[in-house]
């Protein structure tokens, strides 16, 4: 199937984005973009940030702690 056609058909589209796949010297580094290009039933979004986990290759949510420490849930 052409391109056109699949993105036609689909209900979601979602693409991931990753700088430093291709930029070495990338400052976000591990860092992915996940950007929903089509929701049919639901709001599109210019990128959600995902932390590539590459020695499971694997992404998760990059969570941001309030006291921004950089620790999930703010603890020390």
């Amino acid at each position: 199937r052409e391109s056109g056609s699949l993105e036609q058909d689909a209900d979601i589209v979602m693409f991931i984005h990753r700088p430093d796949a291709l930029e070495k010297d990338s400052p976000k580094a591990n860092i992915a973009e996940l950007i929903v290009a089509k929701h049919r039933n639901g709001p599109t979004h210019p990128g959600i940030e995902l932390v590539f986990m590459n020695n499971l290759a694997r992404f998760e949510n990059a969570v941001r702690s309030p006291a921004g420490n950089g620790k999930e849930g703010g603890h020390s």
